[in-house]
């Protein structure tokens, strides 16, 4: 959320737009039903949508573009409907003079086994907006003061292996409004919810078909620069789902002061030195033996790598440890990537 600053006025002119704004904010907290949802999208805010959507939105600044969710889910590949969702909310058109700060807080939700992975924050300004903790893999939360536009981008992932008895629905729920979408609606979708003149809510999705996406496997270490394993490095080899080596990885970790762990790198040929792809993520131990010396002996990594071109190709993670002795600081590494694919119908066909 970015906003004008008011410069030049009098502190009691100040006051009273203030009062004003409140009121105004206050007027537009009460909104909660959809109004013209087939309104045209304006340009400019679709291509924020889809700059910032699943796959093949363009990682700008490598990892400070990918920031994720406070807790890492582990959702499996198979037998699970993957789709991308973008919200985006606020004064779409960015017409207002004077900046009202409308409380956008809210949470996503699925009545059906399912992961929702938060992918990108979009315009979230530190201290006012954030992403929320949270104790199950099917809801996302978050808080949001918006003047302008801010948003979200998901990566939903729903099994569809199970017979529900009620299909399953997303839940959009804001202090703006509220919404609920069958995920048959899902499939390419783009609406614009209008909660006044000014403040909407725009909401992108598409299903990303993973039928016989290309996919593989990665083994190698986890090298921690000491026992604390609070940074270090990673190598090994990309394997083709065939077991044939496809390339070698190479990639550097750290963890934030605050307990962020964060990964990135580059895949580069087997045989020559060209860079296919690069790569960045999250991380995080998960060592379940309470000494000193073992809580860093185990954790868990996913992330996504990118063509040359800044584009998503798909998504990796796994995990590492442990090491035979626990002074040893070359961890076992292993895990799992899978490409995605363009379009193809039910029956895994291209389109």
């Amino acid at each position: 959320m970015r906003y004008q600053k008011l410069i030049g006025m009098g502190a009691p002119f100040v006051a009273a737009i203030l009062a004003v704004a409140l009121l105004l904010n206050a007027c537009g907290d009460s909104s909660t039903q959809a109004v013209d949802p087939d309104n045209e999208i304006p340009a400019d805010v679709m291509q924020i949508a889809q700059k910032h959507s699943m796959p093949f939105a363009p990682v700008e600044g490598g990892i400070s573009k990918f920031i994720p969710s406070n807790t890492i889910y582990d959702p499996p590949y198979t037998n699970y409907a993957l789709y991308a969702v973008t919200l985006l909310w606020g004064d779409l058109t960015n017409s207002s003079t004077l900046p009202v700060l409308y409380d956008w807080s809210g949470n996503v939700s699925i009545n059906g086994v399912s992961t929702i992975d938060v992918v990108y924050e979009i315009d979230f300004e530190p201290g006012e907006d954030s992403v929320l903790a949270v104790n199950a893999s099917s809801m996302a939360a978050w808080v949001s003061q918006a003047g302008d536009l801010d948003g979200l981008s998901f990566l939903i992932y729903l099994d569809s292996d199970i017979t529900y008895i009620t299909a399953p629905w997303l839940s959009v729920n804001t202090e703006q409004i509220d919404l609920e979408l069958q995920f048959w609606e899902l499939d390419d979708f783009a609406r614009i919810y209008h909660v006044n003149n000014m403040q909407a809510l725009v909401v992108v999705a598409r299903r990303i078909w993973t039928n016989e996406c290309p996919a593989g496997t990665m083994l190698g270490e986890w090298i921690r620069d000491d026992i604390s394993g609070q940074s270090g490095n990673m190598s090994g080899v990309w394997y083709e789902s065939n077991n044939d080596p496809a390339g070698l990885y190479v990639g550097t970790f750290e963890m934030s002061n605050s307990g962020a762990g964060s990964f990135e790198g580059s895949v580069s040929g087997y045989v020559t030195d060209e860079v296919i792809y690069l790569f960045n993520g999250k991380w995080f131990f998960d060592d379940p033996r309470l000494c000193p010396l073992c809580g860093t002996g185990h954790g868990k990594f996913q992330g996504v790598f990118y063509d040359m071109n800044s584009n998503v190709a798909g998504v990796m993670r796994g995990e590492f440890g442990y090491a035979a002795d626990v002074n040893d600081n070359h961890l076992p590494m292993q895990g799992t990537w899978r490409q995605f694919c363009p379009k193809v119908g039910m029956e895994g066909a291209a389109q």
